[in-house]
Parts: structure tokens; C-alpha cells; sequence
């Protein structure tokens, strides 16, 4: 998987960076991003930009994870397979049931695939090889996805 650029609101310092080595994970490994590392802002975000270039011929598979709190009660936003789909969830504070988008294809085939997710406040987009976007609107009383800071892949 190659994390190309992920950044929040008034993240600018990244500067569009990139990875440039490849990042092999085996189901044992992951990589942690914490607030600040490499500029970036991700406590408290209105808005997430997030690109995945990735192949696999899993299944399953958790590619991006923040959180507030233990649970899926409190703020969140994943990025997984999930038989063979890309799935994104998020809650932002508000949702009773998770929210979840899923792609309209298996991206399981170990075929590269590009996965785009933009999230501005309330609504979310997931983009998968340029397809056309999957959209949600999140229940209304919160804006921003407020986490502990720390971005796991």
C-alpha cells in the first residue's frame, strides 16, 4: 500500500508530500501517524482528503483507522476491505447505527487500486479507481471529527 497525502483543515504544512518507498504490511505490522508529525492537523478536522494506492487479494483488511474513545460511539473514520470491498465508515459524535459507504466492486484481485475519500464536515465522498463518487451526509448536530490524534494504517 502507498499513502500518498493525507490531510485535514489547516494541514498546509504537508506541502503535498509523498511517501516515496513502498509500504508492505503482512496483517502483523501497521504504521502510526501522530498530531504533528510530517504538519499534520488531526484532532479536530472539518474536512479529510485521504489517497490510498493499494493491492491485495484479501478478503479483509483494516487500511485506515482514527478514533476518539474506545468504541464506535465516539468519533471515528476507517477505511477497510470488507469481502472484497471498500468499505468507509465515520461518526462524527452523532450516529446511532455506523455509517458506511461501500464501493460497487471488489478491489481483492491484486490489481492496483486508488482509493479517494474527501470528507467536508457533514457530507463524505469515497472514489474508488475513479469511479463515480459514493456520497453520505452524516446526522446533523456535528461537524468535525475530533480524535485522539493518532492516524493508524
Amino acid at each position: 500500500m502507498h499513502l500518498y497525502l493525507f490531510s485535514a483543515e489547516e494541514s498546509l504544512a504537508m506541502n503535498d508530500n509523498v511517501i516515496n518507498q513502498p509500504v508492505k504490511f503482512d496483517g502483523s505490522n501497521f504504521m502510526q501517524f501522530s498530531e504533528g508529525s510530517r504538519g499534520m492537523k488531526l484532532k479536530k478536522a472539518r474536512e479529510n482528503y485521504i489517497t490510498i494506492t493499494f493491492r491485495t487479494i484479501h478478503e479483509y483488511g483494516l487500511l485506515l483507522w482514527m478514533n476518539k474513545g474506545p468504541n464506535i460511539k465516539g468519533d471515528y473514520i476507517a477505511i477497510a476491505i470488507d469481502k472484497g470491498y471498500v468499505t468507509l465508515s465515520f461518526n462524527l459524535g452523532k450516529e446511532t447505527v455506523p455509517l458506511i459507504l461501500k464501493s460497487l466492486f471488489r478491489v481483492n484481485d491484486n490489481n492496483w487500486h486508488t482509493i479517494i475519500v474527501k470528507r467536508n464536515k457533514r457530507l463524505a465522498h469515497l472514489i474508488v479507481d475513479n469511479t463515480p463518487s459514493i456520497t453520505t451526509t452524516s446526522e446533523p448536530g456535528a461537524t468535525e471529527l475530533n480524535t485522539d490524534g493518532i492516524l493508524w494504517i
